[in-house]
C-alpha cells in the first residue's frame, strides 16, 4: 500500500471509532508519526502536519469525510466507512 492511501486509511479508521468526529489536533495525535514518506518527501512535524491537512481535503473532496473548515472538525461519511469496510476484506 503507497503511503498515501496508508494515511488515509488511518484518518478514515481513527474517525471511524468517533461518532462525534474529530478536531485536526487530535486526529494528528492519533495518526502520527505519520508515514518517512509521503509522495516522496521526508516529512518533517512540518510537513507532516501539511501532509495531514492535504489528506483531509483529499477526503473531503472525495466524499469519503465531511471536513467542517470553521471548526477544523472532520466526520467520516458513508462513502468513507465503506471504503475502510472494503480495504479490511481485502486484506
Amino acid at each position: 500500500m503507497n503511503t498515501t492511501a496508508s494515511l488515509f486509511a488511518k484518518i478514515l479508521t481513527a474517525l471511524s471509532d468517533r461518532d462525534s468526529g474529530l478536531n485536526l489536533e487530535h486526529l494528528a495525535a492519533l495518526v502520527t508519526p505519520l508515514p518517512d514518506s509521503v509522495a516522496g518527501l521526508r516529512t518533517t512535524e512540518k510537513n507532516g502536519q501539511a501532509a495531514l491537512l492535504d489528506a483531509l481535503i483529499a477526503l473531503n473532496d472525495g466524499g469519503y469525510i465531511a471536513l467542517n473548515p470553521l471548526t477544523d472538525q472532520s466526520r467520516i461519511t458513508l462513502k468513507g466507512l465503506v471504503w475502510i469496510g472494503t480495504k479490511g476484506n481485502l486484506n
